[in-house]
């Protein structure tokens, strides 16, 4: 999936691409409603505390590299997925060592 992505991020023209509701939106809920949603469940349910910031990590991980073949399979807008795999990647270097210090 790596390799496709790679080959779709090259055929398309960045300049095209532009910071739009519909990113902000993907990037709101990726590191911020599925992070704090994950948290107050772990809480409510009183799992164990590594356990609980395992899984706030995993909800603030970038979005799945098969996302883009499996949008390319179903005729849906496979550029738009394989560049918020990259646009999302990028911004977990951010925000992962933040949850890391947050949860300690």
């Amino acid at each position: 999936s790596m390799l496709f992505i790679g080959i779709i991020i090259y055929s398309v023209d960045l300049k095209k691409i532009k910071f739009s509701v519909e990113m902000a939106a993907i990037l709101v809920g990726r590191f911020f409603v599925s992070p704090v949603l994950i948290y107050f469940a772990a809480k409510y349910i009183h799992i164990p505390v590594l356990m609980e910031k395992v899984f706030v990590i995993q909800a603030a991980m970038p979005v799945m590299t098969n996302t883009s073949i499996v949008a390319k399979q179903y005729n849906g807008d496979y550029e738009y997925a394989a560049v918020m795999t990259v646009v999302t990647t990028i911004c977990s270097l951010i925000f992962i060592p933040i949850y890391m210090y947050l949860l300690n």
